[in-house]
């Protein structure tokens, strides 16, 4: 009985051992085998890493948004539109600000730029309406500014105080913060991105800019942008 013992235990222990051994081996495939994880600044889709030459890439479709009534730089009349598709917590979006900083100035009023909110990141959708309680109050852009210099801390009490900074009435913010008109106006914004952007935009990530109806996604250097601008200047 006891050498039957013994040889039942050594099939025991190499059969375990068999078992662990593909247990390893399937581990070690799926972790090589599985993509690596999406960098910040995307939307969970195949999106825009915020480097690289632009990609104009929207299956061949022309992206019209609505802009009716939203603030805006540069030319209130120019010849080339651009909405800034982006998400106050993405950094590849703060990445960009000053190469957009650049445009306006370069370009004047032959470039009108409005902003589209995309807010994907987890404190990016407050943030969103925070700025929309500014422009009520005209200071959109002033809001705009801040939140992307300071998108570590995009919490209610640090919301607040960037209003007070800005010289907004205090009151009136705080109260609009909580605001479900407000609130819809951003997820407007939103399903106009989910709806017309995402579906013609394979390669969709924050920010994605529509120049004219021409796509040009991640935070491109000066020049992706110069060329898009000038050809539709020629144009």
């Amino acid at each position: 009985m006891t050498e039957g013992w013994r040889e039942q235990e050594k099939y025991t222990v190499a059969a375990v051992a068999i078992v662990s051994l593909l247990i390893v081996a399937s581990l070690v495939y799926f972790f090589l085998m599985s993509p690596p994880p999406l960098p910040l600044g995307t939307n969970g889709n195949n999106g825009s890493t915020g480097g690289g030459a632009g990609n104009t890439s929207s299956g061949g479709a022309t992206i019209t948004l609505d802009g009716t009534g939203k603030p805006f730089r540069g030319g209130e009349a120019a010849p080339v539109v651009i909405f800034e598709v982006s998400d106050f917590e993405c950094p590849y979006c703060a990445r960009v600000q000053p190469t957009l900083k650049q445009l306006e100035a370069d370009y004047g009023t032959s470039i009108k730029l409005m902003f589209v909110h995309a807010p994907y990141h987890s404190n990016s959708l407050k943030a969103a309406v925070a700025s929309e309680c500014a422009n009520d109050q005209g200071k959109f852009w002033e809001m705009h500014d801040t939140l992307f210099a300071n998108q570590q801390a995009l919490d209610d009490a640090s919301l607040k105080q960037y209003a007070a900074g800005i010289g907004l009435d205090t009151a009136k913010f705080n109260s609009c913060l909580d605001s479900q008109e407000t609130l819809s106006r951003v997820r407007a914004d939103q399903a106009q991105v989910d709806q017309k952007v995402v579906p013609n935009v394979p390669n969709f990530g924050t920010p994605t800019f529509i120049i004219n109806g021409k796509v040009l996604v991640g935070a491109q250097p000066y020049d992706s942008f110069k060329s898009m601008i000038d050809a539709e200047l020629k144009n």
